[in-house]
C-alpha cells in the first residue's frame, strides 16, 4: 500500500527530466514523510529529485552517510540532490568535467547533466563546446583495458542540450547517422551563439547553479 501511495505522489508531482519546474514544489507533511521514508530505505531516490521539493535533500544527504548505501545509490542520490539545488552535489558533478577520467566526463555529460538540467546544466554543456573542454578532453586517462571509441566533448552537448533547453534551435545530434549537412564544429557555434542571445531567460531555468 505505501509503494502505491508513494507511486500516486510521484505520478502527479513529478516532472521529466526534460521539463524543469518554474518553481519549487510543496509536498504535504504526509507525502513528505513517506518519501523520506522510501529514501532512507535507498528507494525512489531520483524521483524524489524529480519532486522539486528542497526539504527532502536533508534525508537525501542523510542517506548519503548510511552503510546500506551502495555506489549506484550514492550516484542517484547525488543526481537527486543536484537537481534539488544543492551546491555540494553540484559540485561533484562540476568536478567530473574538471578531472582526469574520459569515463567520469562521458557518465557525467550523458547521464547526470540530462537529469539536473537547467542553467546548471546549460553551463556545463556550453562548457563542452569550448576548445579548453576538448583539450582537457583528450589529455584525461582512459581504463587500461577499454577499448572504447571516444568522441569530442563537444559532440555530447550536442546530444543532448536540446534536452535540457525550451525550444532548442537544433535537434538532437546522432553521431552514428551518416548526414553531410550536420557538422558538429558548425552546430556548437549555433548553439553557443544561441544560448548567449538567450542567456538571461536561461539563467532562470532551476537548478542555476
Amino acid at each position: 500500500m505505501k509503494i502505491l501511495f508513494v507511486l500516486l505522489i510521484f505520478n502527479g508531482l513529478l516532472t521529466s527530466a526534460q521539463d524543469t519546474p518554474k518553481t519549487l514544489r510543496r509536498l504535504s507533511r504526509e507525502q513528505k514523510e513517506t518519501i523520506t521514508a522510501m529514501i532512507l530505505d535507498g528507494k525512489y531516490l531520483v524521483e524524489a529529485g524529480n519532486t522539486g521539493d528542497t526539504d527532502l535533500i536533508l534525508p537525501l544527504r542523510s542517506y548519503l552517510t548510511t552503510r546500506s548505501a551502495d555506489s549506484f545509490n550514492k550516484r542517484q542520490a547525488v543526481m537527486a540532490l543536484a537537481k534539488l539545488g544543492d551546491q555540494r552535489a553540484q559540485q561533484q558533478i562540476v568536478c567530473a568535467f574538471y578531472g582526469d577520467d574520459k569515463i567520469a566526463m562521458q557518465d557525467a555529460a550523458e547521464r547526470d547533466l540530462p537529469y539536473v538540467g537547467g542553467w546548471f546544466a546549460i553551463r556545463l554543456y556550453r562548457y563542452l563546446l569550448s576548445p579548453e573542454a576538448d583539450k582537457r578532453f583528450w589529455k584525461a586517462k582512459k581504463p587500461e583495458s577499454s577499448d572504447i571509441g571516444y568522441v569530442s566533448p563537444a559532440v555530447w552537448a550536442l546530444m543532448q542540450l536540446p534536452k535540457v533547453v525550451p525550444n532548442p534551435p537544433l535537434a538532437p545530434l546522432d553521431p552514428g547517422a551518416s548526414d553531410a549537412r550536420r557538422v558538429p564544429a558548425q552546430e556548437g557555434k549555433v548553439w553557443l551563439d544561441w544560448i548567449r542571445e538567450h542567456e538571461t531567460s536561461l539563467q532562470q531555468l532551476t537548478p542555476t547553479g
